[in-house]
């Protein structure tokens, strides 16, 4: 038996499709970026907003449709941990 392996933002909109669902709030922490990424990448329509803890190694130019639904909140013991926290500048 062969299964196919399809991404986590697949599975999400065939979910949102076949429960009549158009838009859905986003939250994610830093370490679940394949969750929501490719939502956001690829499916930019059906995010209502996006938030985003402490997120890592983030592409702005890629998230630019998003801009005005996003909300990004740093962490404090994360900047304290490194030299040079993450910026978001659009």
């Amino acid at each position: 038996m062969t299964r196919e392996i399809r991404s986590v933002e697949e599975c999400i909109i065939e979910l949102f499709d076949h429960l009549g669902i158009e838009q859905a709030h986003f939250a994610a922490g830093r370490l679940v970026r394949g969750d929501w990424h490719g939502l956001a990448t690829k499916h930019p329509e059906r995010v209502a907003s996006l938030t985003l803890i402490s997120p890592q190694m983030l592409d702005p130019g890629e998230l630019a449709n998003l801009a005005a639904r996003m909300l990004i909140n740093q962490c404090t013991l994360c900047d304290r941990r490194r030299s040079n926290p993450c910026e978001l500048r659009w």
